[in-house]
């Protein structure tokens, strides 16, 4: 009865306060004895932390923060569950059953003080398929406080590109690779969530939060862009993902060879401005993708129309201009160099439109 998701009731009343005071949790129950909490364990490594002597590869103590994933052992009767925490805690967490049928799972707490209860109810979720992609972004940015700043692209080929920039343990421009069946299981994580029917834009009346960006492509294509401020979006998103944001504790890197007119220290957001001055802000999810393709694209010789104007935030450049396709950079040495990046970035995910008028 108890096998598969379940979702924690959240009972915020104001979605302001959601961030507060809303429930997260969540599981998959995948047999008798094994499950899935939905938002994963943690660790703190003090051991490492304590050996860490300060280099010129400065860490931050959020570097030494490990992500263990989200599979458990649990059990459950008909008057007690215990679940194993294998982040912090290391112990087995038992709680008194109130209330189990077939649809609600009611559960008190033993070792907490005020009793918490935690109710969870089944969830029977549809997978949505009807948007498929074959790609993914999830950017995090900076926040007021040690937020993990990364961008993380995964293809359905395996073909993994990163950039880790504060607060995580692999830094700069990196390559690696995942199966078809890690790129399935992510996948499918979203296709639950039904992200293609979900807004652009999550949010909450705070300050000070990290925005994680994703952007979901299709034959290289940007088919839908989500920004999701203080975890403001819907529980499922969240539960999608945040195994995504921190697969990079899991993955065997190699140094991705970018040239250095395409490095910066703190890139979130991109611009785009056309000769009205009119601008479109991509997300830090579409811009990584802008840039990893401009990473991989070709020096040609070509002359185009420059119809817009690019900025991203490298010091050593004076301008950038592009119709789209090809992008011209101008160097405050005045070299330049063009680079075709093979399809039109602004054209083919319906980007042309979105300009924002100059008031």
């Amino acid at each position: 009865m108890i096998l598969g998701s379940w979702k924690a009731v959240d009972t915020t009343t104001s979605e302001d306060y959601r961030h507060r005071y809303g429930d997260l949790r969540g599981f998959d129950f995948l047999n008798d004895s094994v499950c899935d909490y939905k938002l994963g364990y943690f660790y703190f490594d003090l051991k490492e932390y304590h050996n860490y002597k300060v280099d010129e590869n400065y860490k931050q103590p959020n570097d030494f923060v490990k992500y263990l994933g989200t599979r458990t052992s649990y059990s459950i009767s008909k008057d007690t569950f215990k679940i194993f925490d294998k982040g912090e805690e290391k112990k087995e967490l038992i709680y008194h059953v109130l209330k189990f049928t077939k649809d609600t799972l009611i559960l008190e707490d033993y070792d907490s003080e005020d009793k918490d209860i935690l109710t969870l109810v089944k969830q029977n979720y549809e997978i949505n398929k009807q948007h498929q992609f074959d790609g993914v972004i999830v950017s995090g940015s900076h926040c007021f406080g040690s937020c993990p700043i990364s961008n993380i692209l995964i293809e359905a080929t395996g073909d993994v590109k990163y950039l880790g920039i504060d607060y995580v343990g692999a830094k700069g421009f990196k390559t690696s690779k995942i199966t078809r069946e890690q790129f399935n299981e992510i996948a499918t994580l979203f296709y639950k969530a039904d992200y293609f029917n979900m807004k652009n834009y999550y949010y909450t009346e705070v300050t000070d939060n990290q925005t994680v960006s994703i952007a979901f492509l299709k034959d290289g294509k940007i088919i839908k862009s989500i920004r999701d401020y203080a975890s403001s979006a819907p529980t499922e998103l969240i539960w999608a993902y945040r195994p995504v944001q921190f697969l990079n504790q899991q993955l065997k890197f190699t140094e991705w060879k970018v040239p250095d007119y395409m490095t910066f220290k703190y890139f979130l957001y991109a611009t785009l401005s056309d000769k009205r001055n009119n601008r479109l802000y991509l997300t830090s999810a579409e811009s990584f993708y802008l840039i990893s393709t401009l990473i991989e694209g070709k020096e040609v010789d070509k002359v185009f129309e420059e119809k817009y104007r690019f900025d991203f935030g490298n010091k050593d450049i004076q301008n950038i201009f592009t119709d789209g396709r090809f992008f011209k950079f101008k160097f405050k040495n005045k070299d330049t160099k063009i680079i075709d990046i093979g399809f039109n970035f602004l054209e083919s995910s319906n980007l042309v439109d979105t300009f924002e008028k100059t008031k």
